[in-house]
């Protein structure tokens, strides 16, 4: 049976062909018989040609239609979403998870409920008079500004200076006056910055001269003789 069917599988593989040499032979005869006036000859072979034709014809169309149908199925099962049963990502599904606080801000908050002064301001563009009043709270020295405007009416130039305990710690120029003063309290925490750096350097240099002096023994064993 198997053998059978694969006869007539390699019959219809090169059975296009031999429509194809059999068209070719009996136009040819067609051909022929015109020229030798032979109707009969013209007749059945022009049928027959036109038959074999349309055979080819209906062939090749239907397996064209076959390939763009299995063309689609391809692209439909390419398409289609692959179904997984549920249990499959159950151990990774999303769940609701409660946010644990840092080490650092749980420091923070035990560090803050025993210390006396206010806890700093956050340091950003903006907030220069927040940490002025910040420093004031720590200090218990006042600080004031006072503005001047000069020029034109319509278009005034402000100057603002800063005093910080009678002292002129900064001063700044703009064409808003909220401007110049932000531009002030900018001058001065740099100058207080300055000034802090420089103290703590002076403390450091005074603390090393003196652990060489008194020989503390801090310094034990770092000290070298030299001969």
């Amino acid at each position: 049976m198997s053998g059978i069917r694969y006869a007539i599988r390699q019959v219809l593989r090169y059975l296009d062909g031999f429509i194809q040499v059999a068209i070719f032979v009996l136009t040819l005869i067609a051909v022929v018989g015109a020229y030798d006036s032979n109707p009969v000859y013209v007749t059945a072979c022009g049928a027959l040609a036109a038959l074999g034709a349309l055979w080819a014809f209906w062939r090749q169309f239907s397996a064209r239609r076959a390939i763009m149908a299995r063309q689609k199925l391809q692209v439909l099962e390419e398409g289609l979403p692959i179904h997984t049963s549920p249990t499959t990502w159950a151990p990774y599904a999303p769940t609701l998870s409660t946010p644990r606080p840092r080490a650092r801000t749980l420091i923070s908050s035990v560090g803050s409920s025993h210390s006396i002064s206010p806890p700093p301001p956050p340091v950003s563009k903006g907030l220069d008079r927040q940490r002025l009043n910040y420093i004031q709270q720590l200090t218990g020295t006042p600080f004031r500004f006072e503005d001047k405007s000069h020029g034109p009416p319509h278009q005034p130039i402000w100057t603002s200076q800063l005093y910080f305990g009678g002292k002129l710690v900064g001063e700044s120029q703009h064409s808003s006056k909220k401007a110049a003063q932000e531009g002030a309290a900018a001058m001065a925490l740099h100058k207080f910055e300055e000034e802090e750096k420089s103290r703590s350097s002076s403390i450091d240099n005074e603390k090393v001269d003196t652990g060489e002096s008194e020989g503390d023994t801090d310094f034990e064993g770092y000290l070298v003789d030299v001969v």
